[in-house]
């Protein structure tokens, strides 16, 4: 019988690539994918999704690490973002899971809520300090932007968060005593 081993180089590569795929899909893909003048936040979506499948810990480092990049592309208040991104990353880390086909519904949920979350904070700030009011909202009305903006884009985000999840979901380690995915560590691939 083969050791069981760690693979945290694995898991380490593996958020390497998502926090840069998410950074290039936001700044190139984005304002393809567009509906009714509304873009994913792949970077949300990442750091969501992270913190749903790998675990708090790593939801909230993916979050802050494309939150300080998406302040530093926006060039507004520097570290808003990341805050947003990092509290949702690991608010969706602390979101009880079980591993079986249900799971996905669930994470669907994670991104909806907390892209309605973060969203409306993005406005709620840019209402009450004037210098991020130019371009985030259309005539200064928050009630308005909920309709046009943040629900649409929570849509948007879910639908993009599909991908992210698969792609994820088996890094996610489970707990074998009852069946609880923990998402600090790889599981390791089981021996023949």
């Amino acid at each position: 019988m083969k050791k069981r081993r760690n693979r945290p180089i694995l898991k380490r590569i593996i958020l390497i690539l998502m926090i840069g795929t998410s950074a290039a899909l936001q700044y190139s893909a984005a304002r393809y994918i567009s509906v009714a003048g509304v873009f994913p936040n792949f970077m949300l979506v990442a750091a969501v999704t992270a913190g749903y499948t790998l675990g708090s810990e790593t939801g909230g480092f993916t979050g802050l690490c494309l939150g300080f990049y998406q302040d530093a592309q926006s060039g507004k208040i520097l570290g808003m973002y990341a805050l947003l991104f990092l509290y949702a990353g690991v608010i969706a880390g602390l979101i009880p899971k079980k591993s079986n086909a249900s799971d996905l519904p669930m994470a669907l949920i994670a991104v909806y809520a907390l892209t309605v979350l973060s969203e409306g904070a993005t406005y709620l700030f840019a209402y009450v300090i004037p210098i991020m009011r130019a371009g985030l909202i259309p005539g200064a009305d928050i009630l308005r932007a909920v309709g046009t903006v943040i629900v649409p884009a929570a849509f948007l985000n879910v639908v993009c968060s599909i991908p992210y999840y698969f792609i994820l979901r088996p890094g996610a380690r489970t707990d074998a005593s009852d069946g609880n995915r923990t998402g600090d560590e790889i599981q390791p691939a089981e021996s023949f």
